[in-house]
């Protein structure tokens, strides 16, 4: 409790570690439901570093699923959970971070999404999930808090390649070292989970399930996404997932 980490490591046997040889956050024993967590403070500057160009078992975020357990500490600057930074060109940078009045900001590249304000609360633990889909013909980004959707945007998010990017982040999205504009977390963060394609609606509630488990937060709940009645024979009906997507027909 309270030591520098110096790696944590990467349960998936690809060898992606987070590491940092300056800038530490620490270890906080029984910080969630019995489980340890990572804290790190925004004015120290303490991050890890995940792999770029030797990152394994995926090469971008255009494709990709990702969940924070995280307990946010309630800064009025932006703080970054996880992100992806070029300094020399900005195409490629991902950000995925809590503004201030519990603003949750995802960015792939090119699309940008925004939630209102209250939507992670100071000192309460929460597992976030930012999905993005370029596989279908509908693409999208989206956000989630606790299971629920908070927002979600259509579009194409371009390049995110691993290789294009100087930095890839756990709490930071930003490569600004010093001053107000940087964007190191504020706060613990107790599990990140990386995905190297977006999740199905069924998969994602299940991992938020076993989280919401784990740690003992909130946990995914079953949506009403539309409510509709049949007035007789014959009639054509289509469910579509809230990003556009067809269901079921």
């Amino acid at each position: 409790n309270g030591g520098k980490v110096t790696k944590w490591a990467d349960a998936s046997g690809f060898g992606n570690h987070a590491t940092n040889a300056t800038y530490r956050p620490t270890v906080v024993s029984g910080a969630v439901n019995g489980h340890a967590a990572v804290k790190f403070v925004h004015s120290s500057q303490q991050m890890l570093f995940l792999p770029t160009t030797t990152f394994q078992g995926m090469s971008s975020l255009s494709n990709s699923t990702v969940f924070i357990v995280n307990k946010w500490s309630g800064t009025t600057t932006s703080v970054g959970l996880f992100g992806q930074w070029k300094s020399s060109d900005s195409t490629p940078n991902c950000h995925f971070e809590v503004k201030s009045g519990g603003v949750l900001r995802l960015r792939i590249a090119d699309v940008d999404l925004e939630s209102v304000s209250g939507i992670l609360t100071q000192g309460q633990w929460a597992t976030v999930a930012g999905v993005s889909d370029m596989s279908r013909e509908s693409r999208y980004v989206s956000i989630f808090k606790d299971g629920r959707q908070i927002l979600s945007r259509e579009g194409s998010v371009g390049t995110t390649s691993f290789s294009r990017a100087d930095r890839l982040y756990i709490g930071n999205s930003c490569d600004i070292p010093t001053g107000s504009s940087q964007r190191g977390y504020d706060g613990e963060i107790a599990e990140v989970l990386l995905f190297n394609r977006a999740l199905t609606m069924d998969e994602r509630m299940g991992i938020e399930l076993y989280l919401a488990n784990k740690y003992g937060t909130a946990g995914a709940t079953p949506q009403l996404q539309t409510n509709f009645s049949l007035s007789g024979p014959g009639e054509t009906l289509v469910l579509t997932q809230p990003q556009g997507v067809v269901e079921d027909s």
